[in-house]
């Protein structure tokens, strides 16, 4: 129930706000900076909207130990470097290293869904699109058909990471910078 919640949600924030949230895991990062990964990723997976780039991408790096959160150049004045680390230290962080990777993802998912909902004065209810569960999802930009192989010791996490990974392309549309 907890991937359905999130894909709705973020379904309908898309739908009502152009918005995206995505959240990606990566076992190392080999050695690259973190920053420059995170920044070839947004741009890559275009996340947000194209006309208001203001996706919000959440990377995290599990091996590493560490983390890196990326908003689109549309909201970064208004989603602020300050307030970004602040919601990661008050929803992430804890969760993160107690290694409880689901929880802290979920608490950061839902404090910037609750952001959106500010900025943009929408609700996100997460009720109004169904979500397959067959593992599809379609969306504007084509069917993304989520897979992968479980790492040892992450336990629902997995899933709900591949479940996360929700708009790779399926609302490619804006690049970071353009």
């Amino acid at each position: 129930s907890t991937k359905n919640e999130i894909m709705s949600a973020n379904v309908e924030l898309y739908q009502k706000t152009g918005g995206q949230i995505v959240v990606a895991t990566v076992d190392f990062l080999n050695d690259a900076d973190i920053s420059d990964y995170a920044y070839t990723m947004f741009n890559q997976w275009k996340i947000g909207s194209k006309e208001k780039n203001n996706g919000v991408l959440l990377l995290l790096a599990i091996g590493d130990d560490n983390y890196r959160v990326v908003p689109g150049y549309g909201i970064e004045d208004d989603l602020s470097a300050g307030e970004l680390k602040e919601m990661l230290n008050k929803y992430l962080e804890p969760d993160f290293a107690a290694k409880d990777y689901d929880a802290g993802v979920q608490k950061t998912f839902s404090a910037l869904v609750s952001w959106y909902e500010s900025h943009y004065n929408v609700s996100i209810t997460g009720s109004g699109t169904a979500v397959p569960d067959n593992g599809q999802y379609e969306g504007g930009g084509g069917t993304q058909v989520q897979q992968g192989r479980r790492s040892g010791g992450f336990g629902g996490f997995f899933t709900l990471l591949v479940v996360l990974i929700i708009v790779l392309s399926i609302f490619s549309r804006r690049r970071r910078g353009g």
